[in-house]
């Protein structure tokens, strides 16, 4: 997941914001269908919810009011377009 985020930061700083689609969107979501493939005990809830997250955060320029709606379906509570910068999650979700 941190490579997809870091391709999908970068390509926010050269404002490819295609490309951003491609890995931030089509990407994560090949990345996570191939785990739920691979995932024999099932899938891991919390990091089901890692990605749901990272996921939102990297979308929200480019399509906010669905990110806002999935932001609060997670139960978040701060305004989530005005409170939140994406570039922060590869700092918080480092390893």
């Amino acid at each position: 997941m941190n490579a997809g985020i870091l391709k999908t930061e970068q390509n926010y700083e050269k404002m490819m914001f295609k490309e951003v689609l491609k890995t931030g969107f089509f990407e994560f979501q090949a990345a996570k269908d191939k785990y739920r493939e691979l995932a024999i005990e099932g899938m891991h809830q919390g990091l089901v919810f890692r990605f749901i997250e990272t996921q939102t955060l990297l979308l929200a320029p480019i399509c906010p009011h669905l990110c806002e709606y999935v932001w609060s379906l997670l139960g978040k509570v701060f305004f989530f377009v005005t409170d939140c910068n994406p570039s922060f999650i590869y700092l918080s979700y480092k390893t």
